[in-house]
């Protein structure tokens, strides 16, 4: 026989996802404890011998009640199918879970490394027996690498996975930093980590480090499919394989709108785009899936930038069903268009401010050109203000806690940032002289 298990990490019980069921009728689909029960369902269909949680299960202390109860309402489910569920504790649960594992502890339930001192242990299962070590958060923030104090384990033929939720591949974090190589010189076979939402699955020679990522998309920046990890070991290995779950997906998609000058025809060329997007999925892989929220970025030359950018603005919280049993929502609209670049190259030579605009356009668009005095001048203007803003107290615990965020822009989107403007005006002023 070999071990069936079902992980998962950041359920976040108490939430549901931004932006998604808003006509309200089928609220309830897009929450995280809507997914849980979907999560048990699963683990009882494809009879799993025990369900892993890394971490964030429940969302905070005030979600204590909604996070008991849909918690119970799914231990309810993998407790008639005698599948125990094995967790660690995450930076959002680390006081409610364990009262969880108190309420629940004749449940099957089992929470590893209270109070962040590791815990291994051995579980009898259906497929066999099974090693556990687990560490859990102490506190709300944990500066140093859990694993500098990993325990001595037994070197036998037990199948050892490891549950744990940090950081990975940093030295500097807040939320548990996780060294690559300490996860590999460790002896778990596979790691199962929580805390970062997006899914990781890396395979090494022979160990894997996988986050499964959120199980339910949350936000905008969750783009991509989302859900949880199904492991089977096979031949002393285990094999994981990504299963969807997530009833909402965010995407960030490409839209060309050629000459396009009006609300409609912008519409049925952004849905068929998405709906084109949407045919490489198979229904059977995301049965679970019921809404796709989309960030539309729209590129290519376009004669009336300005234009463009209104009636795009339009589109913004737009719905429309499809063919794919799918809501599509809108959430963003991006004018990226550029006016043509023969009519920028003409307008150069002007002597007024459209060739103005125009010549600054040129020299953006080609790095290895000298930039001009004047050009050069805004540029330093523009990283003056994004360091002051970078530096106001409002930021200081992003500095702290993710600084490659609190960088706002590297210098290369700096440049393409006044690119865009500098287009934007150029086709505003070239439309104010024409007279239309």
């Amino acid at each position: 026989m070999s071990l069936k298990l079902l992980a998962a990490a950041d359920i976040h019980l108490g939430r549901s996802s931004s932006g998604a069921g808003l006509d309200g009728e089928d609220a309830f689909l897009y929450r995280a404890s809507h997914t849980w029960i979907t999560l048990c369902k699963l683990a009882c269909r494809k009879e799993a011998d025990a369900l892993l949680l890394a971490g964030d299960i429940a969302d905070e202390l005030s979600a204590y009640f909604e996070a008991s109860s849909a918690f119970s309402n799914g231990l309810r489910i993998l407790k008639d199918a005698s599948i125990p569920v094995i967790m660690v504790s995450g930076n959002h649960d680390y006081a409610i879970l364990p009262r969880l594992a108190d309420d629940y502890q004749n449940d099957g339930l089992y929470l590893l490394g209270n109070n962040g001192s590791w815990d291994v242990r051995d579980f009898k299962l259906g497929g066999g027996q099974l090693r556990c070590a687990g560490w859990s958060f102490p506190d709300a923030r944990v500066y140093t690498d859990p694993l500098e104090h990993f325990p001595d384990v037994p070197n036998d033929n037990v199948p050892l996975i490891g549950l744990l939720h940090g950081d990975f591949g940093t030295t500097r974090s807040s939320y548990a930093p996780l060294s690559e190589a300490k996860l590999l010189s460790a002896g778990p076979q596979v790691w199962v980590l929580g805390h970062i939402h997006k899914p990781m699955i890396n395979t090494y020679a022979n160990k894997t480090i996988l986050y499964p990522g959120s199980l339910q998309a949350l936000s905008p920046k969750e783009t991509g499919a989302h859900g949880a990890v199904w492991l089977e070991n096979k031949e002393g290995f285990f094999e994981a394989k990504p299963v969807e779950l997530s009833t909402v997906r965010y995407e960030k998609i490409t839209v060309s709108p050629g000459n396009i000058s009006n609300e409609l025809d912008l519409k049925s060329t952004t849905v068929s785009t998405i709906e084109n997007y949407l045919r490489q999925w198979s229904e059977e892989e995301h049965a679970e899936l019921r809404e796709c929220i989309a960030d539309i970025s729209l590129t290519g030359e376009h004669p009336d930038v300005e234009e463009l950018s209104r009636i795009a603005q339009k589109l913004q919280g737009d719905a429309a069903e499809t063919g794919f049993r799918l809501r599509i929502r809108i959430r963003k609209v991006h004018n990226l268009c550029t006016v043509p670049q023969s009519a920028v190259e003409d307008i150069a030579v002007q002597k007024d401010m459209a060739g103005v605009l125009a010549r600054l356009i040129l020299q953006l668009e080609n790095k290895d050109e000298l930039l001009d005095d004047d050009t050069l001048r805004l540029l330093e203007n523009l990283e003056s203000r994004r360091q002051f803003l970078r530096n106001q107290n409002v930021y200081s615990a992003l500095r702290q806690d993710s600084p490659e965020l609190a960088e706002f822009t590297t210098d290369d989107q700096l440049r393409q940032l006044l690119l865009h403007e500098a287009r934007i005006l150029l086709s505003g002023l070239l439309k104010t002289k024409t007279g239309n």
